[in-house]
């Protein structure tokens, strides 16, 4: 926010695109609205669609504004392509990016050769979860640049 030169008060909404939602924070814009330091009366939202989603959250916002419902609007966008929840256990996880990378059958074969049933259990969620801020509080202001 320091580097807009606007104030918190002027924003009347956030809203993000994310293309895949992290399973504990499944309101993303809220989380960056917060950790950036606007007022929790600030309107945000996240918009998923897609490849587009920062698209989209933008043209939200240009609608916003054009139709006279607000006057500064924040838009952009984040993924978490780079580490998809993935709620199996460790070991079958490894094997999937490994499979990703296979050249052919004879590849996937060797890679899942082992495979039990009990590998393929899907983890269950933790019971206690850190506070989202925390999470995203040293990020927020890198999460414009992530695309969505």
């Amino acid at each position: 926010m320091h580097k807009t030169g606007l104030a918190p008060s002027e924003v009347e909404q956030l809203i993000f695109g994310c293309v895949i939602a992290e399973p504990r924070t499944s309101n993303v814009a809220r989380e960056v609205s917060l950790a950036a330091g606007l007022p929790k009366t600030v309107a945000a939202y996240t918009v998923s669609e897609a490849c587009i989603s920062a698209n989209q959250a933008i043209a939200n916002a240009s609608d916003q504004i054009a139709r006279g419902n607000a006057d500064v609007v924040i838009a952009g966008g984040t993924d978490i392509t780079s580490d998809v929840p993935i709620r199996y256990s460790k070991r079958m996880r490894q094997k999937l990016i490994r499979a990703n990378k296979a050249k052919g059958l004879k590849d996937y074969f060797e890679i899942f050769k082992d495979v039990r049933p009990r590998i393929l259990r899907r983890k269950r969620r933790a019971s206690r979860i850190s506070s989202p801020v925390c999470r995203w509080g040293r990020a927020a202001t890198g999460c414009a640049s992530g695309s969505a």
